[in-house]
């Protein structure tokens, strides 16, 4: 996936939640963003995605209007009975939001 830096609007669709991140080895907050605007990838168009906020839930909430920039990529995710989910999710990599 290419590196490049967007900028995207949304609604949080989700609470910022903990999660225990493969890539990382670290616990990272995630929380479901809906986007505006649909957003143009490599390979689909996505209407929402996850946050990646790293390890500070920066006080954000479910229905928070947001304002977002980072590097999108595709990431396995694990489910709860620790089995890797197929097809990946696509996660927004945060370096700024605002409200």
């Amino acid at each position: 996936m290419n590196e490049t830096l967007v900028h995207v609007d949304g609604v949080l669709a989700s609470d910022p939640v903990p999660y225990q991140c493969v890539e990382e080895d670290a616990e990272v907050y995630l929380a479901k963003l809906e986007l505006s605007a649909p957003l143009q990838t490599a390979g689909a168009e996505l209407n929402e995605l996850f946050l990646n906020l790293g390890q500070d839930a920066r006080g954000l909430k479910s229905g928070d209007r947001v304002t977002v920039s980072g590097v999108v990529v595709e990431r396995s995710m694990i489910t709860r009975s620790g089995k890797i989910r197929r097809g990946g999710v696509y996660q927004l990599l945060v370096q700024d939001v605002r409200r």
